[in-house]
C-alpha cells in the first residue's frame, strides 16, 4: 500500500506539464515487475473493441472491460497521475474526482493481482469470476511447447509417453508454427517482430546442443 502511495505521488510530480493523452493501442503489451524478491511477467492483450485480457506469469488470467483495460495500461506503463486522469476523464467523460477514486482503487487491486504472492482475487479482492469456456477468446490464453523429447531423467510421474528418440520439429517447422499462432494475436506483426525470431533461434540452439529442454512458455513471452 505504501509503495502504491509513493508511486502515486511520484506520478503526480512528474505529470505536471504533460499534455499528450496515453490511450492504449490494440495488441499485446509486455511488462516485467520485480520487487521484494517477487518477479512477475505480465501480458496485457488489448482487443480492437477496447476490452482486454491480463495474464500474469502465464497462469492467472483476468478479463477486463474497456475502462479497466485503459486503467491497467496506464498503470503498467507508469503513466504520470495527471496524464492518467486526463486520459480517463476525456475518454469516459467522468468528473476528475470520480476518475481519481476509481483509478486509485483499481491500481491498489492491480498491485495485488500482479504479485505472485498477492491477495486472493476471489476471497480478498472480491473480483468477479467468469465460468470457464463461457466466452470465446480472441486468441489462445497460452501455448505450451515441448521442444524435445530427449531427457536424461526417468521420472516415474512423467506424462510423456513418447520414446526419448522421437524426432523434434525442425527450425523451419517451429517458425511456421509461431507464424500461425502469432496470426491469432490482436497485432500479429508486432507480436512476430518482437518475439518469433528470438524464440525460434533459442529453440533451435537448445535442440542442436542436445540439451534437456522441456520449457513451458506462454505465447508472446519475452
Amino acid at each position: 500500500m505504501m509503495s502504491s502511495i509513493r508511486n502515486a505521488f511520484e506520478h503526480l510530480k512528474s505529470g505536471w506539464g504533460s499534455s499528450k493523452l496515453s490511450s492504449p493501442d490494440p495488441g499485446l503489451h509486455h511488462y516485467l515487475r520485480q520487487e521484494g524478491g517477487e518477479r512477475s511477467r505480465i501480458h496485457l492483450r488489448i482487443d480492437p473493441d477496447g476490452s482486454g485480457l491480463l495474464i500474469v506469469n502465464a497462469n492467472r488470467v483476468m478479463h477486463l472491460n474497456p475502462s479497466a483495460t485503459t486503467m491497467a495500461y496506464l498503470a503498467l506503463e507508469n503513466s504520470p497521475l495527471q496524464l492518467a486522469l486526463r486520459t480517463l476523464t476525456t475518454t469516459y467523460r467522468v468528473p476528475k474526482n470520480q476518475a481519481l477514486n476509481d483509478y486509485t482503487n483499481f491500481t491498489n487491486q492491480l498491485d495485488e493481482l500482479i504479485r505472485p504472492e498477492g491477495a486472493c482475487p476471489i476471497h480478498e479482492l472480491e473480483v468477479e469470476t467468469t465460468i470457464p469456456f463461457s466466452a470465446r477468446p480472441s486468441a489462445p490464453y497460452r501455448m505450451d511447447l515441448a521442444l524435445t523429447y530427449r531427457c536424461n531423467n526417468e521420472c516415474a510421474h512423467c506424462y510423456n509417453a513418447r520414446p526419448r528418440s522421437y524426432p523434434e520439429l525442425s527450425t523451419e517447422a517451429l517458425e511456421r508454427m509461431m507464424v500461425a499462432l502469432g496470426a491469432l494475436q490482436s497485432n500479429p506483426q508486432k507480436q512476430l517482430a518482437d518475439h518469433r525470431g528470438c524464440f525460434v533461434r533459442t529453440a533451435a540452439i537448445a535442440i542442436q546442443r542436445r540439451r534437456t529442454v522441456m520449457p513451458c512458455a506462454s505465447l508472446g513471452c519475452d
